[in-house]
């Protein structure tokens, strides 16, 4: 069983990406947080206090319609819907902290996001504790071939690959492991496979080497080159999340915006 945030700020792409990911893991079996984070501005203040009150009713409501929503639209089990007080990425990681989850589900882009990734989804990949698979619009279904892991040849624990251990499981998908390596790069370290064997036992994985000078890019065209349905990569390859994240390279990236993108914890 899984404990999984869906982050909502009532917008069509949030719903999206809930839906996805009750279609990747299942109806049943796990638990389905529908979180909306907000802010308490004006509460205590006397002139603004009905003001802000209507607004929280409204919006408790609005998260009553969207829990409502996901159940008639998946028929899943264990949905509930949650409010906290604060930024989304900061109502994650205390729940993170505090009582647990596994991985959250959210839209690359909300209500208001024109860039390839909205800042509420870049914040909760930036400052969270856990695993964030962003989930673009136009995604095509959930059923899934491959997953491309880009890999740097530094430490990896086990941890850390488990919620892509689990997707892989719930969807009986292959894996690739991609080192990611500049074009000419001298490069005499090995592949230590036993740790991916063992940490994601029972998914069939193949192992490439793929060069590239922006890494970016080089991990597009690799899952472009391996066929991925969904590339992971992990929190510490900050350079790469880092290009991700900028406007200039959503050009470079077209294969981006149809392809989901699991955010893996460093454990």
């Amino acid at each position: 069983m899984a404990r999984i945030l869906l982050p909502t700020d009532f917008s069509e792409n949030a719903h999206a990406a809930a839906e996805y990911a009750i279609g990747l893991f299942g109806r049943t079996g796990h638990d389905y947080v529908v979180l909306h984070a907000y802010s308490d501005l004006g509460l205590n203040n006397p002139m603004l206090h009905s003001m802000a009150s209507e607004v929280l009713a409204t919006a408790r409501e609005q998260l009553e319609q969207a829990v409502a929503r996901l159940r008639e639209a998946t028929g899943a089990e264990g949905i509930v819907g949650r409010m906290e007080n604060g930024p989304i990425s900061m109502a994650v990681r205390t729940i993170v902290r505090n009582e647990g989850a596994d991985l959250v589900v959210m839209g690359r882009r909300g209500l208001a996001g024109a860039a390839l990734f909205g800042s509420n989804t870049t914040d909760t990949i930036r400052n969270g504790d856990i695993a964030v698979l962003a989930v673009p619009e136009k995604v095509e279904g959930t059923v899934l071939g491959r997953v491309l892991l880009a890999n740097d040849h530094a430490e990896i624990t086990a941890a850390s690959l488990a919620p892509l251990r689990a997707i892989a499981q719930a969807t009986r998908c292959a894996v690739t492991v991609a080192h990611i390596s500049k074009e000419g790069a001298a490069d005499d370290r090995h592949w230590d496979q036993g740790i991916y064997e063992t940490a994601l036992v029972g998914v069939p994985l193949r192992f490439v080497d793929h060069p590239g000078d922006d890494v970016a890019a080089a991990i597009a065209d690799a899952a472009d080159a391996q066929n991925a349905d969904m590339i992971a990569v992990l929190h510490r390859q900050r350079g790469f999340l880092d290009r991700l994240f900028s406007p200039s390279v959503a050009r470079k990236l077209a294969l981006e915006s149809h392809l989901p993108l699991l955010v893996l914890a460093q454990g």
